[in-house]
């Protein structure tokens, strides 16, 4: 069984969210304090889960104390937006998820359940398109498995395909290989392709790799509302195989 650790003040509100999130898990909880990260050495977790909704402000220190700890495992912040702004430049976990709080009890444990299985299975499941030669590296995220094997398919005799599916298995891909080009999906369940990109772009080792946005839909508004986030471009899943290489071959002129 997974182990995860929940770090956070210990009160009746975050025991809540510690009992509901942990019955899948083997699970632990920290309190945060001068001690807690040689508890959280000790438990040796497979990932976090760092509690900072309404934290105390003299807390703080011993957040960031137990952020900076966590480098080779992946960590949920749940707090504020203003919160997380504080604490993620802190964070040197090799990629960091966000619940926005405040979210009832059972929605919380179904999002670190999700958040689970979506960088545990995904990654493990990656599907290559193995190749010898230099053939430039084209990695695809989109969480519905028929698009991305549409995909791969179009792609594989011109590029090195890799696909996940989800914006968390990304993250985690991008921790092993760099590939030349991203395609993701817009519209994604959990990581939206919003903030994939801005996690990916967050990173000073990934903000130069291209990004195409995948939509499936050519309203106007969607597509003003896609340039805003500055992609290289975007692509209409419906659009014939032709029209998708020029637009992905473009990006290597």
């Amino acid at each position: 069984m997974s182990k995860m650790v929940f770090i956070g003040p210990k009160d009746k509100i975050s025991t809540k969210y510690f009992n509901t999130a942990s019955m899948k898990f083997a699970s632990k909880f920290v309190e945060i304090n001068d001690e807690s990260v040689k508890k959280i050495n000790d438990f040796k977790p497979d990932f976090a889960i760092v509690y900072v909704y309404n934290l105390p402000f003299d807390n703080s220190d011993y957040v960031i104390d137990v952020l900076m700890n966590l480098k080779d495992i992946p960590v949920v912040l749940y707090g504020t937006k203003s919160e997380y702004k504080v604490y993620e430049q802190s964070c040197q976990a090799k990629f960091i998820s966000f619940i926005l709080a405040p979210v009832l009890e059972d929605d919380f444990a179904k999002r670190v359940y999700k958040f689970w299985v979506d960088i545990h299975i995904d990654v493990t499941d990656v599907l290559i398109e193995k190749s010898e030669d230099n053939r430039k590296k084209v990695l695809v995220v989109d969480d519905d498995p028929i698009s991305l094997r549409q995909m791969m398919n179009m792609l594989k005799d011109k590029y090195k395909v890799a696909v996940v599916k989800s914006g968390p298995a990304a993250l985690e891909y991008l921790t092993k290989e760099v590939p030349d080009l991203i395609l993701l999906d817009y519209e994604m369940p959990g990581w939206d392709g919003v903030q994939t990109l801005e996690m990916i772009r967050a990173n000073k080792d990934l903000v130069s790799i291209p990004i195409l946005f995948l939509t499936g839909v050519s309203d106007r508004e969607l597509v003003t509302e896609v340039l805003k986030h500055k992609p290289q471009g975007y692509i209409l899943k419906n659009s014939d195989r032709n029209t998708i290489l020029e637009k992905v071959s473009s990006v290597f002129k």
